[in-house]
């Protein structure tokens, strides 16, 4: 039997003046100068305004009290935000394209329907005209059957916009 073990995040990340030292044009970007440990507000701000990322304290919070931000330590009933916190953070944000709309800082990393739709979101529209005539249970399928990963990448991108037009997923 084999086991799989995880690095710890200081063999992942590195150490804390390394997160540091990473996060700085990030810090320069959000024109905010640096301070450890923050506020789950100030991260949000940072992520936002200096990375990009379109993430909230409440998502933030949830991938502390999840362990997908590990260590992420309460202090007086907030979490107190290490710099290997937020590169953490950061790195979940960009793993589950959680970028602002349009950012030009993630434009390169959508796909061709994922910038089609954007520019549609932007316009007040979607490029999915049709959701309303598919059930979930219809994405789920194709989803599941679908040897190609461009058409894959397609439904996916649509069952995400159908989700959020229903309230099950956040905009």
């Amino acid at each position: 039997m084999t086991t799989t073990t995880h690095p710890d995040m200081n063999q992942a990340l590195g150490n804390e003046d390394a997160c540091i030292e990473r996060l700085a044009p990030v810090w320069k970007a959000a024109d905010v100068l640096p301070f450890y440990p923050c506020s789950t507000e100030n991260v949000v701000e940072l992520l936002r305004q200096g990375g990009g990322f379109d993430v909230s304290a409440e998502l933030l919070e949830s991938w502390c009290r999840s362990g997908m931000v590990c260590d992420c330590k309460l202090r007086q009933g907030q979490f107190a935000w290490t710099a290997q916190n937020i590169l953490t953070a950061m790195i979940q944000a960009d793993t589950w394209r959680r970028w602002i709309a349009l950012d030009p800082r993630h434009l390169s990393k959508l796909t061709a329907v994922e910038l089609a739709e954007a520019q549609a979101n932007a316009a007040g529209s979607s490029v999915f005209s049709d959701l309303g005539t598919f059930d979930v249970n219809a994405f789920i399928e194709v989803l599941s059957r679908c040897g190609d990963a461009n058409v894959r990448a397609t439904f996916g991108i649509a069952l995400k916009t159908k989700l959020r037009s229903l309230g099950v997923l956040d905009k």
